[in-house]
């Protein structure tokens, strides 16, 4: 049986060759591509590191004037004058005003309504008889007293004065001079029922209820209408007591209350307005929340405004009230944001840097600030918000041309951009 022949000698040696080839190279490009993915990681990180910013602020420039404190306020429209419609005779009614009805106007003065006076007419009539008769009478009674006179100075014989009067028909005269004065008193009594007949309306008024018919009969004491007057409305509100002393208060400080602006908003911006003026204090705090109780006046609020929408302020309304109080000299008007911890402000320096200057809050309202203090007139105020200020900080001036270019913050400044909470 024939041997097979042996395997060639060099299969061995090439698979060798080759796998000594293999590993060099795979080690090498393994490396290469290490280095191009290290390459690429850096440059992605060095793209995304930011470049130090500096803050964009807004600032108002500081100017020193002399302001009026303003104090607002809430609350509710009512009427100065209402009253109650009632006859004070008895009678039948024979007119009625056509303005005595629900929401009429009616005039000072005006006839209301009549009540049949024929009765009181001839009471009057008859006063006057009785006054014809005792002034009669007392024409006669003096005729009596001289002849008396004269018999009594041709017997007089010391007769005791008390006596003397009698026969002098002085007590007859005393009588016949009361018996004129209660007739004259019965005149006027009658009159002034004869012109009871007649209600006229007290004043300007808008007509709330009426409750009277012609032909009905009436009474004293009987509700037939009542009237709300339109010459003046008031309006109470609340006030904080360390405010009132920056208001002219009538019988405190002076006599000429503080101009107030009355402000009804209807939604949207659709407003009405009216004027007024402080009128005076109350007489308490309120029980609740212990502020002062004052009292607006608004004048002849159902007339057209010169400016504005006609429509009036009526009683029951929800108003707001902006009271312009005492001028205050040498102070600064900021917005209430401009702000930092209730008493400071910062402010941007000539080489557009932070500062810290302390203030006086002098008046305080829901928007602006009045302030005294460190500041001086041109100082440019930071009114925008600020993430972590800190003196001498780096900053650009929102519209201003001469802002320098960005560049690095100053040392220990934190990189911000403009928005953020502030301090």
């Amino acid at each position: 049986m024939p041997k097979a022949s042996p395997l060639p000698a060099e299969h061995p040696t090439k698979q060798r060759l080759i796998g000594c080839l293999f590993v060099p190279l795979a080690i090498i490009a393994l490396s290469i591509g290490g280095l191009i993915v290290l390459s690429q990681l850096r440059q992605a990180a060095n793209r995304q590191k930011p470049a130090p910013q500096i803050p964009l602020v807004q600032v108002v420039t500081s100017r020193t004037e002399t302001l009026p404190a303003h104090v607002s306020a809430t609350g509710t429209v009512e009427a100065a004058k209402e009253l109650t419609l009632s006859p004070e005779v008895t009678g039948r009614v024979t007119y009625v005003s056509p303005n005595l009805v629900t929401g009429g106007r009616v005039k000072q003065g005006e006839t209301l309504l009549r009540i049949d006076a024929s009765s009181y007419a001839l009471q009057a009539r008859q006063q006057k008889t009785a006054i014809r008769k005792a002034e009669a009478d007392l024409r006669m009674e003096a005729g009596r007293q001289e002849i008396a006179k004269q018999e009594w100075e041709l017997v007089g014989d010391g007769t005791p004065p008390d006596e003397a009067e009698l026969a002098l028909r002085k007590p007859q005269m005393d009588a016949v001079k009361s018996g004129l004065d209660s007739a004259k008193t019965g005149l006027r009594q009658a009159q002034l029922n004869l012109s009871r007949t007649t209600i006229r309306a007290p004043m300007n008024a808008i007509v709330v209820a009426e409750h009277v018919e012609k032909g009905q009969v009436v009474a004293p004491g009987i509700q037939i209408g009542s009237l709300m007057g339109v010459e003046q409305f008031w309006v109470r509100v609340s006030v904080p007591v360390a405010l009132l002393d920056d208001l002219q208060i009538p019988g405190l400080q002076g006599e000429e209350g503080s101009e107030a602006r009355v402000i009804q908003r209807l939604g949207g911006e659709r407003n009405l307005e009216r004027k007024g003026r402080v009128l005076r204090l109350l007489g308490q705090l309120d029980a609740k929340t212990r502020t002062a109780q004052l009292l607006i006046a608004v004048d002849s609020p159902l007339e057209k405004p010169e400016s504005g929408s006609p429509v009036p302020i009526l009683p029951g309304a929800y108003v707001e009230v902006d009271i312009q109080g005492r001028a205050l000299k040498g102070v600064t008007k900021l917005p209430r944001s401009a702000l930092t911890g209730g008493d400071s402000v910062w402010i941007v320096d000539k080489d557009h840097r932070l500062a810290k200057r302390r203030v006086a809050v002098r008046w305080s309202g829901d928007n602006d600030v009045y302030v005294g203090g460190e500041l001086k007139d041109g100082d440019r105020v930071v009114v925008s918000p600020m993430t972590l200020p800190l003196p001498g900080q780096q900053v650009k001036v929102e519209g201003d041309p001469d802002t320098k270019p960005a560049g690095s913050a100053a040392p220990g400044a934190v990189p911000q951009q403009a928005g953020g909470a502030k301090e």
